[in-house]
């Protein structure tokens, strides 16, 4: 559990949330805390009330950046066993280089989870990832690319009110399905008049 990082926007002074990264009662890894949204009066925060976990990006020496993590290119699916509380949560995954314009690029996707004491099997397609940037889904969207991974996190936010939140993690893992086969499952069509259309 070391090398996982959490963070809130009450770390960045841009609200008043608090998050843990700690071991539940049964014995598993839990990601809790409070989402609070309230703005704070600062004149330039519109939007709060989130919490980020993060694995550690994988580094040589002298904390320059890997090439990302290849063993995951042989895999197609990501799977999860969780007892969550209702909310929605995003897996991301981290796909940036260090320090350059791809700093805020992600690959994301909603995982639902139940309330009450049960336990739930997520299995999500690697193929159904968007393309994230600062936050925002982007018009473009190209096939996602696992041996990309630099690290992966689970999002939770509360835009509409405040409360607390409460994701306990049995596992984390990838499988192989060999019948699925779709490559990237979000259409490439670009209007003439659109300035990202391909050339």
């Amino acid at each position: 559990m070391n090398n996982w990082i959490v963070t809130c926007d009450a770390d960045y002074d841009v609200g008043f949330s608090k998050c843990s990264w700690t071991v539940s009662p049964a014995g598993h890894a839990l990601f809790s805390g409070y989402l609070d949204n309230t703005v704070p009066k600062d004149g330039k925060t519109v939007r709060t009330g989130y919490a980020f976990l993060s694995s550690q990006k994988s580094r040589h020496p002298f904390n320059m950046p890997t090439d990302g993590m290849n063993i995951f290119e042989q895999f197609s699916h990501v799977v999860l066993r969780v007892r969550g509380d209702g909310r929605m949560y995003q897996i991301s995954f981290d796909t940036s280089d260090n320090f350059d314009i791809t700093w805020f690029d992600r690959y994301n996707f909603m995982m639902y989870t139940f309330g009450g004491p049960y336990w739930q099997y997520v299995k999500i397609p690697l193929s159904r990832f968007y393309f994230h940037y600062q936050g925002f889904i982007q018009d473009q969207q190209d096939q996602f690319h696992p041996n990309s991974i630099k690290s992966m996190g689970i999002f939770v936010h509360s835009p509409a009110y405040s409360g607390p939140f409460r994701l306990e993690i049995d596992y984390i893992g990838f499988v192989n399905d060999c019948q699925h086969n779709d490559i990237i499952e979000y259409e490439g069509y670009y209007h003439e008049s659109n300035p990202l259309k391909l050339s």
